[in-house]
């Protein structure tokens, strides 16, 4: 009688855990393919929201406000608390002007960000930063390129992408395929990563710049106008 009741008790567990995996959401990356404005973007954005900075110890609030028409005219105004302008970003397709205050910065788009207060703890270009400042990956083409890992976790999927030592891990719902949030990590010298979140028709509503010591730069939509390209 006993060895009968373990043979059920056995065939029982068997029977729930195949009822558990079977309702666990496929990872299928192929029957949702990564959203391509998340690396296209839009022809024209115009964005407005709120912005939070730790710098060496000191903590800012303020407001945003972001415009862009295709390639050709790019414009970003970071305000204070009461008004006044800490962050000031004109650019076009071949060049940029970026004032921080009393200090001023001329660059080629395709120039890295070191010098720039806020940012040049970050690997990127301009070009790169205007990408992530409307709500995109910092690296065009990626909606194209094969991951080099996939998995399921959860209810989630995951893919991955590796690049010298960048990685971007996206993190999508397992049966929709809605994204949920791309993360993009650095190593080397210098630990940094970037974290789009709260995505939207495709681009995020929340950015999130961090590195080691809790620098951070915080960016959260409240209210975005996107033109598709046609």
């Amino acid at each position: 009688m006993q060895r009968i009741r373990l043979a059920a008790s056995a065939g029982s567990l068997a029977l729930l855990f195949l009822s558990c995996a079977g309702n666990r959401p496929p990872c299928l990356t192929d029957a949702h393919p990564f959203p391509e404005r998340v690396s296209e973007g839009a022809l024209r954005f115009k964005g407005f929201g709120d912005v939070g900075i730790s710098t060496s110890g000191e903590k800012h609030r303020g407001t945003i406000h972001i415009s862009q028409e295709g390639s050709t005219a790019f414009s970003c105004e970071v305000f204070d608390a009461f008004g006044g302008s800490v962050v000031s970003i004109v650019a076009d397709a071949e060049s940029a002007h970026v004032a921080v205050g009393e200090q001023r910065y001329d660059m080629a788009c395709g120039d890295r960000l070191a010098a720039v207060p806020y940012f040049g703890r970050y690997p990127f270009t301009f070009e790169q930063l205007k990408r992530i400042l409307t709500g995109r990956t910092p690296f065009a083409g990626i909606a194209t390129a094969q991951a080099d890992t996939t998995w399921g976790e959860g209810r989630y999927c995951r893919r991955q992408w590796t690049r010298a030592d960048t990685t971007v891990t996206a993190r999508e719902h397992g049966r929709s395929g809605r994204l949920e949030e791309v993360m993009v990590r650095g190593g080397g010298q210098n630990l940094w990563s970037l974290s789009l979140r709260r995505f939207k028709d495709g681009t995020a509503r929340e950015i999130e710049f961090e590195t080691e010591g809790r620098n951070y730069f915080v960016l959260r939509f409240q209210r975005v106008e996107e033109t598709l390209r046609e």
